[in-house]
């Protein structure tokens, strides 16, 4: 593990916590500075994501890319770690 919480499932999850309240075109739209500070940084910006390393998995997941360049890898990472 990366040391980053599941997006979707889990106590921790972004999703059960507050992504319904926030995550959402409208309540970026009804204060868009409010939603960046108070939602998007807490939630993507943590130290948490700075601090993550690439697990074997993310760094294979980079090599399968890097070896077949027309190849498009889908995930559920919302990490960017690969």
């Amino acid at each position: 593990s990366a040391g980053i919480p599941a997006f979707r499932t889990g106590k921790d999850a972004v999703w059960s916590t507050n992504i319904l309240q926030n995550g959402t075109k409208k309540a970026f739209r009804r204060d868009v500075l409010g939603w960046y500070n108070n939602f998007w940084i807490p939630t993507f910006e943590a130290k948490k994501f700075r601090d993550a390393k690439p697990t074997e998995a993310h760094i294979a997941l980079a090599k399968i890319a890097q070896i077949f360049p027309n190849t498009r890898i889908v995930t559920q990472n919302v990490d960017g770690l690969h």
